[in-house]
């Protein structure tokens, strides 16, 4: 259990340093971000999941 606190930690330290935004992470974790989040995307999409249209416009 302490080693799954001590990552979610670490894991905290990180986004917290980058403000929360992919797109200020270092070069490698950004990288690493978009592939993952591309990869779940797709999974999501052909499983028939679609995002909900903007309810605004």
């Amino acid at each position: 259990m302490a080693a799954c606190k001590t990552l979610a930690e670490r894991v905290s330290a990180r986004w917290d340093a980058s403000g929360g935004l992919p797109s200020q992470l270092p070069d490698d974790l950004r990288a690493r971000h978009q592939r993952i989040y591309a990869e779940a995307l797709a999974r999501a999409r052909a499983a028939g999941w679609w995002p909900p249209e903007d309810e605004d416009g």
